[in-house]
């Protein structure tokens, strides 16, 4: 299992698409960032996948898709009905301090937003999912 998978017990609706990925290198650094997340993500039911060792163990490859995607220390679903804008803001302030995203390169079809969080919407216009490239 490369992500542990969290849905709040309300499932709210993430169709619009946008996400957030926060990046680090280990399992620490999934734990620090859930330490600083829970309360936010709990209180905007937000749901969320955190990184495993399995993961983390992808930036060994040779494979440069699986090298990319072995940094994703946790990744946010914004629901509908939350501007994402703020959402980004509010994890910016929960995060103050980590450095576990520090020197990781941009990802494939995604925004750096601040040092370690980046930001893609998946779904076009019509609400179809479009793959990262």
């Amino acid at each position: 299992m490369y992500d542990l998978s969290i849905q709040p017990e309300s499932e709210p609706d993430t169709s619009n698409g946008w996400k957030i990925s926060v990046q680090g290198r280990t399992v620490n650094h999934s734990r620090e960032l859930i330490e600083k997340l829970v309360p936010l993500l709990h209180d905007r039911q937000v749901p969320f996948k955190l990184a495993t060792a399995k993961r983390f163990a992808l930036q060994t490859s040779d494979k440069p898709d699986f090298k990319e995607q072995s940094t994703k220390a946790i990744t946010l679903y914004c629901p509908n009905g939350i501007e994402f804008d703020v959402l980004c803001q509010r994890v910016q302030e929960a995060l103050a301090g980590y450095q576990g995203g520090d020197g990781i390169d941009s990802q494939t079809s995604y925004q750096r937003h601040s040092p370690g969080l980046f930001i893609r919407c998946d779904r076009d216009a019509n609400g179809n999912y479009i793959t990262a490239h």
